[in-house]
């Protein structure tokens, strides 16, 4: 390793010739050391030894450009991630490095480069995957609705538990919301499933519980047990019918012990039901 500032002074021969010397040496070596030379021209290479990087001064000779990687444990040559593959005008035609996955997928960057089969296989799963209806989910107790891979849009089915009915009345149908709701920035949602309420000999009806979407972003779409239901594009109130018609949100028969008469306790309320269809 060798560095010199390439200038000869005037001085007996011996020293003359050991400036010399040093300084073929040093042009030989390629000014190798590890910190720059102190005397710098432009178009200078260096081999910088503490990075195990070739590099060259820049023609304005204010800037070092490095220029690839000497591996010395396999003794070869590397190249950068991210250098550039341009042409005789230096116009960018390449890239020689790894695009943001989401260039792969998008399918819309023309910059050629390298890319790994994994990146090549999610491209092509979402570039080829299809748009419309996906898949669905139904939610007869409360959980967490989370969004699966690709799912931008949800069209929610949400009907509260049905209401007791009292004495012998039957049970009281829940209402229904329906929303269609944007999930691109949604990930998860809240889903409560309200419970029937109890049928009564006494007291007026029971009403059974709201049902509700909360995913924190969308407007609370809400079921309602009794009452008008909110939050949807569609909103349904309570009656004698549900959506589902007898299977979800509705109440159940009156009660018809003949040895009870007019105290026999109404029709329980049926548990509610949260329905989520999902699109990409």
């Amino acid at each position: 390793m060798s560095q010199n500032d390439l200038v000869i002074d005037n001085q007996s021969f011996p020293a003359t010739r050991a400036d010399i010397n040093s300084a073929l040496q040093a042009l030989g070596s390629l000014n190798s050391g590890s910190s720059a030379p102190s005397t710098t021209y432009a178009n200078m290479l260096w081999y910088d030894t503490s990075n195990n990087t070739l590099k060259m001064r820049s023609e304005a000779n204010d800037q070092w450009i490095s220029i690839g990687y000497l591996d010395q444990t396999a003794d070869a040559f590397r190249i950068f991630d991210d250098t550039q593959v341009v042409n005789s005008s230096g116009t960018q035609t390449g890239l020689i490095g790894d695009q943001a996955t989401s260039a792969w997928e998008a399918g819309t960057s023309t910059t050629e480069s390298l890319v790994s089969p994994d990146k090549i296989a999610a491209a092509i799963t979402a570039l080829s995957a299809p748009s419309g209806l996906s898949s669905t989910q139904v939610f007869t107790s409360s959980s967490t609705w989370s969004k699966p891979s690709g799912i931008t849009k949800v069209l929610v089915f949400v009907t509260g538990g049905g209401g007791g009915g009292y004495v012998t009345g039957t049970g009281i149908a829940a209402g229904t919301a329906i929303a269609l709701l944007d999930v691109s920035s949604v990930s998860s949602a809240s889903i409560t499933v309200g419970a029937g309420g109890a049928g009564t000999a006494s007291g007026g009806p029971i009403a059974g519980s709201n049902s509700v979407w909360s995913d924190g972003f969308n407007t609370n779409v809400v079921g309602a047990a009794i009452g008008s239901s909110s939050g949807g594009d569609l909103n349904m109130g309570a009656g004698g019918s549900s959506f589902w018609g007898s299977t979800y949100g509705v109440g159940g028969a009156a009660g018809s012990d003949p040895d009870e008469g007019p105290n026999s306790p109404g029709g329980s309320g049926s548990d509610g039901v949260v329905w989520v269809v999902e699109f990409r």
